[in-house]
């Protein structure tokens, strides 16, 4: 996937995001990123995003993804990003680890 840096929204996402998350491309392209992401992680991404724009340098880190869910509370699995700024944009990569949890509404 890949965000813009200035509205921290999704501006692309490629069919394995549906495979990854269980959103489609549509329910993601222009979406705050954060949205996705547990609220705990939120400052912990937004810096990994941050050192990644400033150094130019890919960076990799762990945190809570949200995935689609039948429930009405959000479900959200561990997960790994690497992401690197490159030609104005923020790309980012994830996969998800093992564990699958929901939390309270």
């Amino acid at each position: 996937a890949t965000h813009s840096i200035d509205t921290n929204t999704y501006l692309y996402a490629n069919l394995w995001s549906k495979q990854v998350t269980g959103f489609t491309r549509q329910e993601l392209i222009g979406k705050p990123v954060l949205q996705f992401i547990h609220p705990d992680d939120h400052d912990k991404a937004l810096a990994y995003h941050h050192e990644a724009i400033n150094t130019g340098q890919r960076v990799e880190f762990e945190y809570r993804l949200r995935i689609k869910s039948e429930s009405a509370s959000p479900a959200y699995s561990a997960a790994h990003s690497s992401c690197i700024f490159t030609q104005g944009t923020l790309v980012v990569s994830t996969r998800l680890s093992e564990m699958l949890h929901r939390q309270p509404s």
